[in-house]
This record gives structure tokens, C-alpha cells and sequence, in this order.
């Protein structure tokens, strides 16, 4: 990894930054200030323009975070994939077994797991593969750092029962950790590292419920050092792991939650603003 290369910004054009303040205020219903960004989101949408590197691509990247992880941590944290083409039809499902998952490594939500890959099942899913590579993801939504990253898929076991558990890293320090509870709809709850509850946190679409605490989780310790050094070269980063068991995984460095999309209830974007230090 070319330390100097990585840590290059990129610099946004002015269509790019139109792009990032208009869809900024079709969703929040309010004007972004990007020259003295306050909220959470505010922030992040500044960071979005003015704070996309290689490195980040390199890091977001899930065919070349196993390589960050070693760098970082000394070891690799993830999931050891089983195979990384360079483009679906290069997959050799002979060489795989049933319980698998796909992912293409250049954006978020491009994934399949299956549990056969029979004629018909990977006919099935091709469309989808052909489609999402053809999708330039830095242009979604202004993630610039995205589109430096060459399209692959990445090819992992399917490990069953994966608890997810994400911690968001303000300046080099984790504050607090998110758990996705699933009850009658999705909840997402918010801990600080000593487990107690984020009570003045909670996501719009996803609201919190914390009438149900979460235990602490396993091996948290080990999380939170593991978050520390993967963070340390960031503003802001969160840090996310599957824990199965006694195992921990490392799963996403996620630069930008929901794209600066998503929405907090009451003053919670703006405490979230408060804790990083552009």
C-alpha cells in the first residue's frame, strides 16, 4: 500500500458538490452549510467532498480491507474469502461450496447469499450481478471515494447467526456501538462502550427501543481495541464487526452511515455533530 498515494484527497468538481448540497436538502428539508458544518450529517456531508482519499477507497474496498486490517491490527480480522474475481463469470462454482455469499466490493447492499449454485439459481442471480457492476457507486450518492475502487466480488462462507456490532470512531476514539434488533420491526439501539444505553439516540426510520437493553457484548474489550487502531487514520469511521460465538470478525468500515441520509430524533444530530472535530 502506497502510504503517500492513499492518503491523497480528491478534489470535488463543482457538479459534485451540487449534487451533495441537493440532495443534502431534499432530504433533510433544510440548507447543508458545508462552510461551517454543525450536525452530525452537516459534517458528513463535508466529509463526503472534502475528505475522500485512496486510502478510504482502499479501506472500504472488500476485497483489499483484509490487506488495511493487517496494516492496522497486525493481523487480518476478516472473513477469509474463498475466492475474489474479477467479474461474475470468472466465478468457478466447482471450486465452491453450497453455503456461500457474494458481495461485490465496490459499494453497499450488492449481495447474495445462496445455498446451492444449481443452473438455475446462478441464472437467477446473474442480472443482478451484471447490473451492480455496471453501477458506479461514488455517484449514488457523492461518496467520491468509492469510484476509485475496481469492481470485483468477493466470495466468503455463509456463516449463519452473525451478530452485528458497530462502532462509531469520532477522531480516533470509539464513543459508542450500535446493535440491529429485529422485533416486530427493526430497531437499532445505541450503547456507549460501557454498555449503557445512547437514551438520546435514536434513528427515525429505525427507531430505538430501549426498553429492552442489550447484553454486553462478547469480548467487547477486544472490539474497542481492534476499533482504535482501524480508526486511528480518520476523522470519523465506523467500525463494524460480526461476533459468532467466541469469534470476531472484522465486516465494514463504513465512511459515510446511510450517506448522510439518515435522520435522528430530537437533538441527536446535533450531539452527534458536537463529537467530531473536522
Amino acid at each position: 500500500m502506497d502510504g503517500l498515494k492513499t492518503m491523497n484527497k480528491i478534489t470535488p468538481t463543482p457538479k459534485q458538490i451540487d449534487f451533495v448540497i441537493s440532495t443534502y436538502e431534499k432530504v433533510h428539508k433544510t440548507k447543508l452549510n458545508l462552510s461551517n458544518p454543525r450536525t452530525f450529517t452537516e459534517k458528513l456531508s463535508w466529509l463526503k467532498l472534502y475528505d475522500s482519499s485512496f486510502l478510504k477507497a482502499f479501506a472500504a474496498d472488500k476485497s483489499t480491507v483484509h490487506q488495511f486490517y493487517v496494516k492496522q491490527v497486525g493481523k487480518d480480522i476478516g472473513i477469509k474469502p474463498h475466492a475474489i474475481v474479477n467479474k461474475f463469470d470468472d466465478i468457478r462454482w466447482n471450486n465452491l461450496p453450497n453455503d456461500i455469499i457474494l458481495k461485490c466490493n465496490h459499494g453497499s447492499g450488492f449481495n447474495k447469499i445462496l445455498h446451492d449454485h444449481k443452473p438455475d439459481t446462478i441464472k437467477a442471480i446473474s442480472a443482478d450481478f451484471y447490473r451492480w457492476d455496471s453501477i458506479n457507486y461514488g455517484e449514488l450518492w457523492g461518496e467520491l471515494y468509492y469510484s476509485l475502487i475496481p469492481h470485483k466480488i468477493v466470495i466468503e462462507p455463509f456463516i449463519d447467526n452473525l451478530i452485528d456490532t458497530k462502532f462509531f470512531c469520532f477522531n480516533g476514539i470509539p464513543k459508542f456501538y450500535q446493535i440491529d434488533r429485529h422485533f416486530q420491526e427493526h430497531r437499532m439501539n445505541f450503547y456507549y462502550v460501557d454498555g449503557s444505553p445512547v437514551k438520546w439516540l435514536s434513528n427515525v426510520e429505525y427507531p430505538a427501543n430501549y426498553d429492552i437493553i442489550d447484553p454486553l457484548p462478547s469480548h467487547l474489550d477486544t472490539m474497542i481495541d481492534y476499533a482504535v487502531k482501524l480508526s486511528k487514520p480518520f476523522k470519523f469511521v465506523r467500525v463494524d464487526f460480526y461476533r459468532h460465538g467466541d469469534d470476531i470478525y472484522g465486516g465494514e468500515l463504513t465512511f459515510i452511515p446511510g450517506a448522510a441520509n439518515q435522520k435522528y430524533l430530537g437533538d441527536g444530530d446535533a450531539k452527534l455533530g458536537d463529537m467530531l472535530d473536522l
